[in-house]
């Protein structure tokens, strides 16, 4: 059976109990979430012998993670990267017999610059009229500003240092820290142009420092990779061992603790008790999930509520032509305007099979309002500031991961000032679990001291751990 085939047969999963609305079936532990902390949280407990229900409210498995198969290619629009350091994610491509591959990324160099629409090639930068940096900053090239001044003022020796009282003052926005340190307001500018947060002003400085160190823990330990085949092969690998224990189209309306165990009420009026449950949502949603007689909800809710998702929206492009050889520019380019970044992803034989138009933060936010015009707009735009691309692109597929129901954004941030909640939120967590045995939370979000993928394994790692003993 084909992938594609056996996720769609996935979606016609008859759960066992379910089919009669008032019917109330009694299980050991709910998942609500099918993204990897869900389901590494039902494989954990599964492994222990515990009859497990997965509830998705969505089409499919995988949350955050999807990859897209258009016109013969197979390409990602969510979570892709995997360091060598990702012991739990290395752990389960082995286990399921998947293969890691090279990123493949171009030289930093190979990249066409379009400031104040005029096109500039990167190697060019330096001299270049509309460079108006000053020493140091005039060598940079912009997509590597705001990284190079995290890397310049972090004060956090490790990723774990952000708990740390004496690092309680950097909990200002990202600009405000940057400003302080004597960055200049045109290298701000740039610098907050397709960077990984919804903008510099809105993201707390003491986070941004946290991720970045986490990111040098994670190179320090070797490189990045991509699983072979499309990120989407682990989840899914993850689901068919789980089989029908996964209801998607299976929305989770309340939570409510009995006087052993909870009920979950699901929105189309069915009905589940359970000893135990996981809630392994994204922050946008976790709120919509109406927790019944549940102690301390509010002292541990900064962990979601303190942490906007950030926007991302993507147009993925097939190039009908190379039309940057007509140009005689990179194919890739970075622009301070409202395409922001677009990549070209090279095949196997080296060829650019696809552009990627990739808009973080504001630009996302501004896509968002474009809607279902947001393809027809990517390419007028391209075709305006890149005369050669007009009528040699197609749209494959867009996404815009703040307009996905039920996901809201890409990952979680924290804003300026949250930071002491957050770590007030975490250092609860021990008390909110006593209160309400059997009940816990899981999701990248949970988790501080690894990111991405590593981190959504590592929360439902720990959140089976925190439920296994009701069973």
């Amino acid at each position: 059976m084909r992938r594609r085939d056996w996720l769609g047969g996935l979606a016609l999963v008859s759960v066992p109990g379910l089919v009669h609305a008032r019917r109330t079936e009694r299980i050991d532990v709910v998942v609500v979430g099918a993204g990897l902390a869900g389901l590494e949280a039902a494989l954990q407990l599964q492994s222990q012998g515990a009859k497990v229900r997965v509830f998705e409210a969505g089409q499919r498995v995988g949350g955050r993670v999807r990859t897209i198969e258009a016109e013969g290619m197979r390409f990602e629009t969510g979570a892709t990267e995997i360091a060598d350091s990702y012991a739990r994610c290395q752990k389960r491509i082995s286990e399921f017999g998947l293969t890691l591959k090279a990123t493949g990324s171009p030289p930093a160099r190979e990249l066409t610059l379009c400031i104040d629409d005029e096109l500039i090639d990167a190697s060019q930068w330096a001299g270049a009229k509309a460079n108006t940096l000053d020493e140091p900053w005039r060598a940079q090239l912009p997509p590597m500003l705001l990284g190079g001044l995290l890397q310049r003022h972090n004060p956090l020796a490790t990723s774990g240092d952000w708990a740390l009282d004496r690092h309680a003052n950097l909990d200002i926005s990202l600009y405000e820290f940057l400003r302080d340190k004597g960055t200049p307001a045109n290298v701000l500018a740039l610098a907050d142009v397709g960077a990984n947060y919804n903008a510099l002003h809105s993201t707390s400085a003491l986070d941004a420092l946290r991720r970045d160190a986490m990111r040098k823990d994670a190179s320090a330990a070797g490189g990045v990779k991509l699983l072979d085949g499309g990120s989407s092969r682990l989840p899914e690998a993850m689901a068919q061992r789980l089989g029908d224990q996964i209801a998607l189209n299976s929305e989770v309306a309340s939570i409510a603790r009995l006087r052993r165990g909870y009920r979950i009420a699901l929105a189309d009026g069915r009905s589940v008790e359970t000893r135990a449950v996981i809630v392994a949502v994204p922050c946008a949603r976790t709120d919509a999930i109406s927790l019944v007689d549940v102690e301390h909800v509010d002292s541990i809710a900064p962990l979601w509520r303190a942490r906007p998702m950030t926007a991302i929206s993507q147009v993925h492009l097939r190039p009908l032509a190379p039309f940057w050889m007509d140009d005689g520019l990179p194919a890739t380019m970075w622009s301070d305007g409202a395409l922001e970044r677009v990549f070209a992803i090279r095949n196997a034989t080296g060829e650019v099979e696809r552009l990627l138009v990739w808009l973080n933060g504001k630009g996302a936010q501004r896509a968002d309002n474009l809607g279902s015009e947001l393809a027809s707009f990517a390419k007028l735009e391209l075709a305006r500031v890149r005369p050669a691309s007009r009528g040699k692109v197609e749209v494959l597929h867009t996404v815009q991961w703040s307009q996905v129901p039920g996901i809201g954004g890409a990952y979680a941030e924290v804003s300026p000032g949250q930071s002491r909640a957050v770590k007030a939120a975490l250092n609860t967590l021990p008390a909110f679990a006593s209160a309400n045995r059997g009940l816990a939370f899981a999701g990248e979000h949970m988790v501080f001291d690894v990111p991405g993928i590593e981190a959504a394994l590592a929360s439902g790692e720990r959140a089976a751990a925190g439920v296994a003993g009701v069973l």
